[in-house]
């Protein structure tokens, strides 16, 4: 059974030590809430407005502190996002404070100290509230991961020029972020500064907003692009600052895409939670085919694999095992096949540029990411018959 994601919290608390009491609490429970933004005082209702449309929260940590702050902030929920769970929290198991709640509407109420078993519950109550009746923001979730199965297999290369694909494709605003701390390639194919990197963009994620975006992410036209900074092994980001960054790319892209390390972190797993798919990219040798196979079977274990599809990249090298048996082998879908094209690829980093989209092997992209964001069933059902007849032979891009 695939693992529920993680609830994403709105907290408002001016009181700096309920605020930290309630975010230590959370924090303890990642795998149930997440901390999106904490608010140190009541917000306005232009900050408000905003913090919604960045974090898409599911629930709000409201405190009661101060109730006609509070109402206020009531008020302009009701209006704003109506049908968002709010959870009162409080210093005290105040009885007035309580009845308080009851009048606006609030069902849910935490009082310090806060336990994880009471915090839990409260987010099962706001789970069965969002079953109910679901919520409804404009955010994107088409949010794709892209993992190799060994190194070496090209998976950089086909994260920037399938999201790039994608960026060239009228009315489409995309996302590509390089997540391989260790060793991440992106920079390096595009030759970018070294400045600001995705690193940064995380640490200040609690304060993202339209006007720091700019300075924190490369433009190549429809695509923006965030690398990962020089090496660093000691890399660490808290899945707070993961969060929030996803939560705001959400609701300012179409379409995110994240090119992933393959050394399963912490950061990487927390990705791929999130991600609508997530693509394991294999050359056709055994070698990398077996440690494919390797990584599908921890994946499993998280409730991922019914995310996961394989893209076979370089398929005409010599000695290629064919993609029916790689299928077979993996036991998850092969959704596309790009050629060995070591001269387009060579000449593409050469410049700076992602592949020539005029060529068989930007072509090949391109008509994967048509497939890609397609809403038709019938779509994902011809590409299955093409695929069923052999269209992988001639090196295209195939979805299934």
């Amino acid at each position: 059974m695939t693992q529920q994601r993680p609830l994403r919290i709105l907290l408002i608390c001016p009181d700096a030590n309920l605020r930290a009491q309630i975010a230590d609490t959370v924090g303890g429970i990642t795998n149930e809430a997440l901390i999106s933004y904490a608010s140190p005082g009541y917000l306005s209702a232009n900050d408000l407005a905003r913090a919604l449309r960045t974090y898409s929260p599911h629930t709000v940590f409201l405190s009661f502190e101060n109730p006609e702050a509070a109402v206020e902030v009531m008020q302009f929920l009701e209006f704003e996002a109506e049908g968002l769970p709010v959870v009162a929290i409080h210093a005290s198991s105040d009885t007035n404070c309580m009845r308080d709640c009851m009048r606006v509407g609030v069902r849910e109420f935490l009082a310090a100290p806060f336990s994880a078993a009471q915090v839990r519950e409260t987010l099962q109550a706001v789970r069965k509230l969002l079953r109910q009746a679901p919520l409804s923001y404009t955010a994107t979730e088409h949010i794709y991961s892209f993992l190799p199965a060994k190194p070496g297999a090209g998976t950089s290369v086909v994260a920037l020029n399938v999201s790039a694909a994608l960026a060239r494709q009228p009315g489409q605003k995309v996302m590509l972020a390089d997540l391989d701390l260790t060793c991440g390639m992106i920079r390096f194919f595009l030759k970018l500064p070294h400045d600001l990197s995705i690193v940064d963009a995380m640490t200040r994620s609690a304060e993202l907003d339209t006007a720091m975006w700019p300075q924190l992410v490369t433009h190549l036209g429809g695509l923006d692009v965030l690398h990962s900074g020089t090496v660093n092994p000691q890399g660490f980001l808290e899945p707070q600052q993961v969060q929030g960054l996803v939560d705001f790319a959400r609701a300012n892209y179409n379409a995110l895409f994240f090119d992933l390390s393959g050394n399963f972190e912490r950061h990487s797993l927390q990705i791929m939670q999130e991600s609508r798919r997530v693509f394991m990219v294999c050359t056709p040798d055994a070698a990398s085919l077996s440690l494919g196979r390797d990584k599908l079977a921890f994946l499993k274990t998280l409730g991922l694999e019914s995310r996961v599809s394989i893209i076979v990249n370089r398929l005409d090298q010599p000695m290629a095992i064919p993609i029916e048996s790689i299928a077979e082998m993996m036991g998850v879908p092969v959704v596309a096949a790009f050629p060995d094209d070591e001269g387009q690829v060579h000449a593409a980093i050469q410049k700076a540029r992602t592949v020539d989209p005029k060529s068989g092997l930007g072509q090949a992209y391109t008509s994967f990411v048509q497939k890609l964001v397609s809403k038709s069933p019938s779509a994902l059902q011809v590409a299955q018959d093409s695929a069923a007849k052999g269209m992988a032979a001639s090196y295209k891009a195939v979805l299934v």
